[in-house]
């Protein structure tokens, strides 16, 4: 499956139709099932776009961060979340329970881009206190 990408194809300077990630909300949900079910030491998620660029805070994504939101929960267990497209990295977590708690285990990575090219090395150890260890090369 193709994922949307940030911008549109026809006119590069409109984002995108976020419509397009609604497609992964069943991708996402069924993600957080399996994990609760399977118990994995961790989880994963990895996309384009930033869910906080468009139309402010969540924007058009905010179903998808709900989604997130509502599986990491549920789930309980360390999440690594990571995208890209608003260049500047950022390492937080902007991830809220159903009582408006921060989401403590939800490790949310937003990876550089243009004009600041650097990669991010994420290290992910089980047995260390914390388990994602994210480290970006300065340029």
């Amino acid at each position: 499956m193709r994922s949307p990408s940030s911008r549109s194809e026809t006119c590069p300077n409109r984002p995108v139709d976020f419509e397009a990630y609604e497609a992964l909300l069943d991708t996402i949900g069924a993600l957080f099932d399996l994990a609760r079910t399977e118990r994995p030491t961790a989880l994963v998620l990895a996309f384009q776009a930033d869910p906080y660029l468009l139309y402010g805070l969540g924007g058009g994504f905010r179903r998808t961060l709900d989604a997130i939101e509502t599986g990491a929960a549920a789930y309980g267990g360390p999440v690594l979340v990571v995208h890209g497209d608003g260049h500047v990295y950022a390492r937080d977590n902007l991830f809220y329970g159903p009582l408006g708690q921060t989401l403590e285990d939800v490790l949310r990575v937003e990876v550089p881009g243009a004009p600041d090219i650097r990669a991010v090395r994420i290290r992910i150890d089980p047995r260390a206190p914390v388990i994602f260890d994210v480290e970006v090369f300065s340029g």
